[in-house]
């Protein structure tokens, strides 16, 4: 291993002399390592999450002794979209649209083609990040960044029905400019994730790939990148592709009273000011 750089920020290079050593696994792989600044002292121990490449550049943030992270301050980032409000709980499909324009990723479930029978099938859930527009062009389809390589789009080439579920929790965990809510924040008061007030919303419906020569496509891209931003950074060799879930089913809870079960013509007739419908 070597180290250039010094201060807050220390570039590593890694090098893997072997699969076995490395423990690699394709496409992605974790693997320990103790991360030292310029003068030699052991920073924390950590996953690092890496591409499968013999020769690893990582450029990774080091905290101070004081615990504080370098860099952009949380006071001076920014969200990719800005938030819009959320709608009134009596406006259910309203409610789901906003979920799902608003929220960047969520928990993605298969039938596994890894684990069970035809007779056993077994679910798999996996979280993927998503995107249903760019900014301010909600559209209500949720498109993915993926490949074959990964186990969730291997499995839907043999059972293409598939569920992303949801959680108003995750509004603040990945977007330093937004905070948690007190209905799905733990410590505050009837706070959980599993509160029924904090929302949670599952859509279930085929996982469709979306042909990489059509407008559909280039539209899923630009927005993909916009608001995932390092997606574009990733490495060309893992053949990406982009799918969409073509729904056929929404369950939403977002209040006391049990689910609601919208139609598609409910989810996609709802939108707001600035939103379209379909592409």
């Amino acid at each position: 291993m070597s180290q250039t750089g010094r201060g807050n920020r220390v570039a590593l290079v890694i090098k893997i002399e072997s699969h076995r050593q490395g423990r690699l696994y394709c496409p992605h792989f974790s693997m320990m390592t103790r991360i030292y600044d310029w003068k030699g002292r052991k920073r924390n121990t950590r996953h690092v999450a890496a591409f499968g490449s013999n020769h690893l550049s990582l450029l990774m943030s080091t905290k101070s002794n004081n615990g504080r992270h370098h860099g952009k301050s949380k006071e001076k980032a920014e969200c990719p979209c800005k938030l819009k409000d959320r709608p009134d709980i009596s406006e259910k499909a309203l409610t789901a649209r906003w979920m799902v324009s608003s929220l960047d990723w969520g928990v993605l479930s298969t039938v596994s083609t890894r684990l069970g029978d035809a007779e056993n099938p077994i679910p798999f859930g996996n979280i993927y990040s998503f995107v249903d527009g760019p900014c301010g062009k909600s559209t209500g389809i949720p498109y993915f960044y993926g490949t074959y390589l990964d186990q969730s789009f291997k499995d839907s080439m043999d059972h293409p029905t598939v569920s992303l579920s949801l959680s108003e929790a995750s509004l603040s965990s990945v977007c330093i400019g937004r905070d948690g809510l007190d209905a799905c924040t733990l410590g505050t008061k009837y706070g959980d994730p599993e509160s029924p007030i904090c929302a949670r919303l599952t859509l279930t419906g085929d996982f469709v790939v979306v042909q990489d020569d059509s407008e559909e496509f280039e539209f899923a891209r630009q927005a993909i990148f916009e608001r995932h931003t390092t997606m574009a950074e990733w490495p060309d060799d893992h053949n990406w592709v982009i799918a969409k879930l073509d729904i056929k089913d929404i369950w939403l809870i977002d209040f006391f009273g049990g689910a609601t079960i919208l139609s598609p013509e409910e989810y996609f007739s709802a939108t707001g000011d600035d939103e379209t419908n379909r592409v």
